[in-house]
């Protein structure tokens, strides 16, 4: 998955502010809490399988006909689906159709007529769009960057920490599995 376009701020650094009762904040702890804030919903999309916020992406999948479910939920549409000549040249693609958007998206896909090693690219926007990101993620979001800016851990260092469980139990009850890849 190429990510081509993230979304701008989840969670507001008022927001946050709000939560921690710290009720003057300078415009060095605003500019350090937006990237954490950032970096905090980048991780619990990524941790949920359900991106926050539009992102614009493009999957590269095998060009076979049948159904293959997307790696992450929801769906909010699909810009275009091009297919890989033998030449390699990418030229639009209309045979397919995207079933069941938001709780299981998956691409019906009909006959390509392509060698076996040809890809499709799918150009989708995923993600939750304005407003509709659930109230418990966001708040997943604001605990885990809590714990990081409490700690003073860096934007750089969110691999190396480990997440509190309130925070998985919140990225558990929202997890997105695919059921299977192909079918």
């Amino acid at each position: 998955m190429e990510v081509l376009t993230r979304p701008a701020a989840v969670v507001e650094a008022e927001a946050f502010f709000a939560a921690v009762h710290l009720a003057d904040p300078d415009e060095s702890d605003a500019a350090v809490v937006r990237d954490t804030l950032a970096a905090a919903a980048e991780l619990i999309g990524s941790a949920a399988n359900r991106p926050l916020g539009e992102h614009r992406v493009i999957f590269s999948v095998p060009a076979r006909s049948g159904t293959w479910w997307f790696p992450c939920a929801p769906v909010l549409g699909i810009n275009e689906v091009t297919i890989q000549r033998a030449d390699g040249a990418w030229v639009p693609f209309a045979n397919w159709r995207l079933l069941d958007d938001f709780s299981e998206p998956r691409l019906r896909i009909g006959a390509t007529g392509q060698r076996a090693d040809a890809l499709l690219q799918v150009n989708a926007r995923v993600g939750y769009d304005d407003g509709t990101v659930p109230p418990s993620l966001k708040q997943a979001v604001i605990l885990l960057a809590k714990d990081w800016y409490e700690a003073g851990i860096a934007v750089e260092a969110r691999d190396e920490t480990a997440l509190a469980f309130g925070v998985k139990a919140l990225i558990r009850k929202h997890r997105y599995l695919r059921p299977r890849e192909w079918a």
